[in-house]
């Protein structure tokens, strides 16, 4: 076979452009090529982390940040299951607070629910209300008479709050787990015992508390906390003025919604 002068020159030609133009490329870095499950992992932590500001948070006191609501509503409970310490008879009681409040108005109303013989409470239970407009305190009894409260002592139950019932978490990392909490998308976040704020108690001679279990929710959204429990082993403890107890003591902070202003207003009967 032959070749034609002019098409080998051609080629030549050609072959020589190719040539010198391959030499002149600079260096290039090759991309690295991500394997499908570390683009999988890194979609979902993005997609199911909550915002960067959150990645730990702080709530010493449990109903921080609620101030900054226009209003809120919680419910606190703390339920004791045990022995009266010096005795060993077996006794149990509650403690429940629904806590409404109007920031924007300075308007309060705290119900409270009292349940069994460690708490001083009626055989079937008792139920106080405390309500405030503005600078005006009422107080509604178990008997269910209403009455000005004008003395500080008057004012006590009105003036609860969410964490000077339970204390709160100093300090908590968030995990990947969520769920939907009166309508608001809530994290879990893991603490240690360490970092428990616990409710008021005073510990007795050779008493002592330790923690069972815990779980605190956040719903970073709104910079709140959406819901906490923990359960605490406690030795010759006295709780809200009881007398010391040994037992199982759980509590449970809850909050139902935040928003638009409650109707507060004077009890019947003031």
């Amino acid at each position: 076979m032959t070749f034609n002068a002019s098409k080998l020159g051609f080629l030549i030609a050609v072959l020589i452009l190719i040539t010198s133009l391959t030499a002149c490329q600079p260096d290039r870095v090759v991309p690295t090529v991500a394997s499908i499950e570390s683009l999988a992992t890194e979609t979902f932590q993005t997609k199911e982390a909550p915002p960067a500001e959150f990645q730990q948070v702080q709530f010493e006191k449990i109903d921080a940040s609620l101030s900054a609501q226009p209003a809120w509503h919680a419910v606190v409970t703390l339920s004791f299951d045990g022995t009266y310490a010096e005795t060993n008879q077996p006794t149990n009681g509650s403690i429940a607070a629904n806590i409404y409040a109007n920031e924007l108005s300075g308007e309060k109303r705290v119900v409270l629910d009292v349940k069994g013989d460690p708490f001083g409470a009626a055989t079937d239970g008792s139920t106080v209300e405390g309500v405030r407009i503005g600078n005006d305190y009422y107080l509604v009894n178990q008997n269910k008479i209403c009455a000005a409260a004008t003395d500080p002592a008057n004012r006590r139950i009105t003036e609860l709050t969410p964490s000077g019932l339970i204390g709160g978490v100093r300090q908590a990392q968030f995990t990947y787990t969520q769920r939907e909490i009166n309508g608001r998308r809530a994290w879990e976040y893991a603490f240690t015992p360490g970092n428990v704020v616990p409710p008021p108690l005073e510990i007795k001679a050779n008493g002592g508390v330790t923690i069972a279990s815990g779980t605190l929710w956040i719903a970073a959204e709104k910079g709140l906390v959406a819901e906490y429990q923990i359960t605490f082993n406690v030795t010759n403890v006295v709780i809200q003025g009881s007398k010391p107890l040994t037992g199982v003591l759980r509590v449970k902070y809850e909050l139902q919604e935040t928003g638009d202003l409650f109707n507060i207003s004077i009890p019947f009967g003031c």
